[in-house]
């Protein structure tokens, strides 16, 4: 299997912009036993910010699109050194705390969850969480992807109660956003009725099959859409 990163490190080269120091030394003609030197400094701006950004996005869009061939096609340990070359590129173009770098350490985590390297996930996880905190606040929608993987993640460690806990504000973060019968929020809640059937604890487990039923039923009144096997 052919290893990606040797066609990837160009992507990596940061959009720097050049400074040149000219040293030119002159001559006084009417003096010729003293000289002057002359210093001149000179900063050529050839791009904008504007476009640094734009070459900057590029590179990310080009990296993040072979990052999802590699998983696509199950090359995952390829996969993972691109998600860590996102990370790298995400923090070198637009710092630690920002969207860009949450989501690919979101990606990242991800990833290492499917290679079973639990600890590393929960940790890139943990950091992507904190920084959408910092940025908007602990509703914000932007958390749901990252606190779900953490929570699935947890749940296979065995770790049952802690992903619980973060199921259950994915939960909650969706009903603030979206409203309380929103049909988003079936996928958590068939992930948390799993938790509480394989934990034995079928009253909690039989509550939240009763709550999806509710919902895939407002959901096919109102779109026509087929039921879901509540599980």
């Amino acid at each position: 299997m052919q290893r990606l990163q040797s066609t990837i490190s160009p992507l990596l080269v940061a959009c720097l912009l050049p400074t040149l120091q000219h040293a030119v030394a002159a001559e006084d003609a009417a003096a010729p036993d003293t000289s002057a030197v002359t210093a001149m400094a000179t900063l050529p701006v050839t791009e904008s910010v504007t476009e640094i950004a734009i070459s900057a996005e590029d590179d990310i869009l080009a990296l993040f699109g072979l990052y999802l061939e590699a998983r696509s096609t199950g090359m995952l340990d390829e996969a993972e050194i691109l998600a860590k070359q996102l990370v790298e590129l995400s923090i070198s173009s637009y710092g630690v705390q920002s969207k860009r770098t949450a989501r690919a350490l979101t990606d990242l985590g991800e990833l290492q969850a499917s290679n079973g390297d639990y600890r590393a996930a929960l940790l890139n996880l943990a950091q992507a969480i904190e920084i959408i905190e910092n940025l908007d606040n602990y509703l914000s929608m932007d958390l749901m992807n990252p606190i779900r993987t953490m929570a699935d993640v947890q749940m296979r460690v065995g770790d049952v109660n802690l992903a619980a806990g973060n199921w259950r504000r994915a939960l909650h973060i969706s009903h603030v956003n979206l409203g309380p019968h929103n049909a988003d929020q079936i996928e958590t809640l068939l992930s948390l009725g799993r938790l509480y059937a394989r934990a034995g604890k079928d009253k909690e487990a039989n509550r939240i099959r009763k709550r999806i039923r509710y919902l895939q039923t407002r959901e096919f009144d109102a779109t026509g859409s087929a039921l879901l096997r509540a599980q």
